[in-house]
């Protein structure tokens, strides 16, 4: 099994050996410990958002980016395990979910658009 925090670990550390940077640079600027850093970075501990989007300002490096990495790096590994899902449609592409699963779907995406049409029918009237 893979684990999220050994993949975000590997992004960051790739940005970072890419930027030139060293632990003890990226630690102090993103104000954490240097053996912290160096734990998250081979996927010992887990970091907190907010300490990664820290982590992430220091590297120049936008969190959505280091995110998008790291589905990248994870969606190679597993692609069959991954369900996928037609948002726009409602209609599912991996059949490997149940036909009860994919009514539930469709349930709750006709109930967003209810609800929608209401709240928009309760503006008009304003």
């Amino acid at each position: 099994m893979e684990l999220l925090r050994s993949h975000i670990g590997a992004a960051l550390r790739n940005a970072r050996i890419s930027r030139k940077k060293t632990l003890r640079q990226i630690a102090g600027s993103a104000r954490v410990s240097l053996g912290y850093l160096s734990e998250v970075e081979r996927g010992q501990k887990e970091a907190s958002s907010e300490l990664l989007n820290s982590i992430c300002h220091s590297l120049g490096l936008s969190l959505t980016a280091l995110l998008e990495n790291v589905g990248d790096s994870l969606e190679k590994l597993e692609p069959s395990n991954l369900a996928l899902l037609d948002i726009k449609s409602s209609h599912c592409v991996d059949d490997s979910i149940g036909i009860e699963s994919k009514a539930k779907i469709e349930r709750g995406n006709d109930d967003d658009r209810q609800a929608s049409l209401g709240s928009n029918a309760a503006l008009r009237t304003l």
